[in-house]
């Protein structure tokens, strides 16, 4: 995409445009929030005008304005998976005249709780949600709201909510079988938070790839390192000492693919010469560390979750509506041949 319009000048529907290669009829619906736009279309779309600086011109409206904000209620602020799905959210709900008001329940489930009780004052108009590890039934309550909820990134078990997210286990498979095309039988897996929906997804596609291949997964070779830099650090550096074979490492995220690094650096192990690192996200950080990773569409989850909340919003959809983005593997340099 081409970057914003120089001298200050202000971008218009052409500038988009001739960036996109969409006719500015159409972008004129998909900024006005219309139907009948294809969904990559619209996706193309809000991404330029964002990168371009395009604001829309406002309209003088003599009638009472409508509250257009919506709430989103996110786990872990410092938790650097979340930027790109905030900003992805903030960008979309921009160009669609809506405001965010963003909670982070660190999480607490009281602490949701009384973030919600003040968004409902507010009389937002829908929420974004991702749950925590310590949801405590909150995510069933919100399904009562009489407001439109999407449930983003995380769900929880029902089948009758909205979901935003993407192909946690098809992208855990993949990453193995590439691992086992490298030749690596004896792979160490790191496990995130079991009841997140992601970390159970993901350790599903593990499991269905080692499965193909009639490998038993030995209890022995799962650790869980709750999604943590630290905790994975230590578990390795300590689970590395009981000299049992490993050829290859698999970290259900990126910020325990971390961990691993260090730990392989303490001991004086080289990667991948001595063991290959997979890890799970591309965080900014993994392309400065050269690790091999699955790629989820982090912006695109957030783009995703506020279009289909305004779809619920102005009833041009019903509940219950699902969205699963694929993901994709990025080859660098920590998985090699065994």
């Amino acid at each position: 995409m081409s970057s914003k319009i120089p001298n200050g000048k202000s971008p218009t529907l052409q500038d988009i445009a001739a960036v996109t290669g969409v006719s500015p009829s159409t972008i004129s619906r998909v900024l006005n929030n219309s139907e009948n736009v294809k969904q990559g279309i619209r996706d193309k779309v809000i991404q330029a005008a964002g990168e371009l600086g395009y604001q829309k011109v406002q309209k003088q409206n003599t009638e009472a304005p409508e509250n257009n904000v919506i709430g989103l209620i996110i786990p872990d602020i410092m938790n650097p998976f979340f930027p790109a799905l905030i900003k992805g959210i903030q960008n979309t709900a921009h160009f669609q005249d809506y405001n965010i008001i963003l909670c982070d329940s660190e999480n607490d489930t009281s602490v949701a709780e009384a973030q919600l009780r003040q968004l409902m004052i507010s009389h937002i108009r829908g929420l974004i949600y991702i749950p925590s590890s310590e949801d405590s039934g909150l995510g069933e309550k919100l399904v009562k709201l009489p407001i439109p909820v999407v449930f983003l990134d995380r769900k929880i078990n029902s089948d009758i909510i909205n979901y935003v997210g993407s192909e946690n286990s098809e992208g855990a498979y993949n990453a193995t079988r590439y691992l086992l095309s490298l030749g690596h039988r004896d792979i160490l897996y790191l496990a995130g938070e079991g009841v997140l929906s992601t970390e159970k997804e993901r350790y599903a596609g593990f499991k269905r790839a080692m499965d193909e291949e009639n490998i038993n997964i030995d209890e022995d070779y799962i650790l869980s390192c709750g999604y943590s830099y630290e905790i994975a650090f230590k578990k390795v550096n300590s689970w590395l000492d009981k000299s049992r074979k490993v050829t290859a490492i698999f970290a259900s995220d990126d910020l325990m693919a971390y961990g691993v690094l260090k730990a392989l650096k303490q001991k004086k192990l080289r990667c991948p010469e001595d063991i290959s690192v997979m890890g799970y996200d591309d965080l900014p950080f993994s392309d400065l560390l050269s690790l091999t990773t699955v790629s989820q569409p982090a912006y695109q989850m957030g783009q995703n979750a506020v279009l289909l909340l305004l779809d619920l919003i102005n009833k041009r959809k019903a509940a219950p509506q699902e969205i699963i983005l694929p993901n994709s593997m990025i080859i660098r340099n920590t998985c090699g041949k065994y």
